[in-house]
This record gives C-alpha cells, structure tokens and sequence, in this order.
C-alpha cells in the first residue's frame, strides 16, 4: 500500500492507502485501447495503482476500503461510501444501502444515503433520525448521512452489485449514461 500523497510504501497499522503492485507479473495489462496516457497515469513511484483504498491491520490483514476515485469530499475530509454502507447494514432496520455524495453550497458535499428496510420495517423521520444517528456514533459526524431516501430497491448490475453512479448522478442532476448493464426489476 502506498501514501496517497507520497506514494511511498506505508508499513504502520491502521493507516488508509492506496493498493498497488510492482509492475512485471505475468498477467499485467500491457496498456489501454487508444488511451496509452490514460495507462502510463497509473503508475506512480514505480508501482501500479489498481484504484482502490485499503488499510492494513495490526495481524497484517488487509481491509479492503473502496474505490480511491468513489469518496464523498464534504467539508475537505473524504469519507468512504463502503464504510457508510457496512455501518448502515449494522442498523436493524437496514436490508440495503448506498451511499454518495450530495451537493452542498457549505460542504461541497455531503454524504446521502439509500436505504432498504428489511420486513416490518416502515419509513419515518424518527427511523430516518435513528439510522443517522446509529452512523454518526458507530463511525463520525462527518460519516453521517444528512438526508436518508428510503426506496422499494436500489439499481443493480445483473450480477447484483449496487451502481452508485446512478444515485450520484440523480443528486447532481447529471446524465445517467448507459444503463445496458442494470438489471430490470
């Protein structure tokens, strides 16, 4: 793992990085199709950056964070949607979620969450009030969602895989794009 800033190997526990690799292994990509800049911009220090954050724990375990182009900037602290998420799935009432990032005139952003409420649970600001909290003391203020939309689903791949880009794309009134790989529901 590499310092985001650096791009110098990080050796202590429990500090976020980038995953890289040295390049050479026998599988490597050799290059982008018609995007050689877009490729030699991976590499960083002589490392190869996948695009993903992690951290290493204390037993030398590596815990797997998000991808490093896919964090909610609000307030100039970047928090992860994946952590988000996993802590709302902690919520009794929480069957689903996602989490991205929502304009704000103050924060540049902050963090808005989708939810799918598991049987016997029914939509109410106080649930919407309690889930906020359950975030802001499980992991921070910052990490809190300041709006909770809760749906009937949320978009998917066929493979089931949840696509942010769509919710995100719906708060910052953006172009959806290509939806062929979303599953119909």
């Amino acid at each position: 793992m590499l310092n985001t800033k650096t791009y110098e190997p990080i050796t202590e526990p429990g500090i976020a990085g980038l995953i890289a690799l040295r390049p050479g292994w026998p599988s490597q990509v050799r290059g982008y199709w018609d995007n050689e800049a877009g490729f030699k911009a991976k590499f960083k220090n002589g490392w190869y950056l996948c695009g993903d954050r992690a951290s290493i724990d204390a037993d030398g375990y590596y815990w797997f964070m998000g991808r490093d182009d896919d964090v909610i900037n609000t307030g100039g602290h970047l928090v992860g949607p994946f952590e988000i998420e996993s802590a709302l799935l902690e919520h009794p009432a929480v069957y689903e979620s996602a989490a991205v990032a929502k304009p704000d005139p103050v924060n540049m952003e902050v963090v808005k969450a989708f939810v799918t409420l598991k049987r016997g649970y029914e939509p109410s600001d106080d649930l919407e009030l309690e889930i906020m909290n359950h975030i802001r003391k499980r992991l921070s203020p910052l990490a809190m969602p300041q709006a909770i939309e809760f749906v009937d689903s949320l978009p998917k791949t066929r493979s089931g895989k949840i696509v942010r880009r769509v919710l995100r794309c719906k708060e910052f009134n953006e172009p959806v794009g290509d939806l062929s790989t979303i599953m119909d529901d």
